[in-house]
């Protein structure tokens, strides 16, 4: 039996009010003080920057740009790959191509972590900007 709007409305608003009284119940936990005490803070002007100041700083720097970078490369690969192929065990084709994987994917290959036998799988790299 398919529900009409109104009830289906009627069930979200429902649902909505029921999850806002459980967050108006809920605790606000705050961390303990020693947490800000171990997070280094900014150097002042002045002042020498300290190793671990230094090294939290790289670690940012590499987990934001590192995805960058990764797609980057990605894509010049992909700008001269000619057709359609299969490199390896995973499908490999031409910017804004989509490239499909037509038998079981081989359990030997390392792009995927947990290849799964039941899943279509497929690769297009579509880059967004104007230039190709």
């Amino acid at each position: 039996m398919a529900a009409t709007r109104r009830e289906a409305m009627a069930g979200g608003v429902l649902f909505a009010s029921v999850g806002l009284a459980r967050l108006a119940q809920a605790q606000i936990v705050l961390p303990p003080p020693e947490w800000k005490q171990a997070l280094p803070s900014a150097p002042v002007a002045g002042t020498k920057i300290t190793q671990e100041y230094a090294e939290l700083v790289g670690r940012d720097a590499y987990f934001w740009a590192w995805p960058l970078v990764n797609l980057f490369i990605r894509r010049l690969v992909h700008e001269k790959v000619s057709d359609t192929t299969i490199s390896g065990s995973v499908p490999v084709a031409p910017l804004n191509q989509l490239g499909m994987l037509s038998d079981y994917i081989a359990s030997e290959q390392r792009l995927n972590p947990c290849p799964n036998q039941d899943v279509v799988y497929g690769f297009v790299a579509a880059p967004l900007s104007t230039r190709l």
